[in-house]
């Protein structure tokens, strides 16, 4: 039979990363509030669908558009340790990772690192979204990345 089209799942943020270190999530989304450190960590991500494969990860975050702003402040997402994608406070960024070989169901850890050099919550960058796809085969198919951001372009 022909392998299904990877199945997309966007993370409530809230619901899915507990605080490890430093500020709570704030609403769906992470940012550092009034900290210079924070770490969030959600355990044993799965399909909702049952797919076994982890195909790519997305994500994207938001600079704060003040003149203020600490553009080095900087935000990671982590699978299992490994860094997957990393964003500073420079720009809007939509991010991309595609492993070299497909990820296994359940996701162990994934973990967020955000660091600031100020403690002034109203001028850090905020992680809006993650979007973790799933696959049956662990293959990805060029089809699977339309419509939507373009995911060809990885880190």
């Amino acid at each position: 039979r022909p392998a299904r089209p990877d199945t997309a799942t966007i993370l409530d943020l809230d619901e899915t990363f507990s605080p490890l270190k430093g500020c709570a999530p704030s609403g769906n989304w992470l940012r550092l509030g009034h900290c210079r450190e924070a770490k969030w960590k959600a355990n044993s991500i799965e399909s909702p669908t049952g797919e076994k494969y982890v195909t790519r990860i997305s994500a994207d975050t938001t600079p704060d558009n003040s003149e203020d702003r600490y553009k080095e402040d900087s935000m990671e997402v982590l699978i299992d340790g490994l860094r997957v994608l990393e964003f500073k406070n420079n720009a809007r960024k939509y991010k991309c990772y595609v492993p070299s070989a497909p990820i296994s169901t359940p996701l162990t850890t994934m973990t967020i690192k955000a660091s600031s050099k100020k403690e002034r919550g109203a001028v850090h960058m905020t992680l809006t979204q993650i979007t973790i796809y799933f696959s049956d085969d662990g293959n990805v198919d060029i089809a699977d990345f339309l419509p939507g951001p373009a995911c060809l372009v990885c880190v």
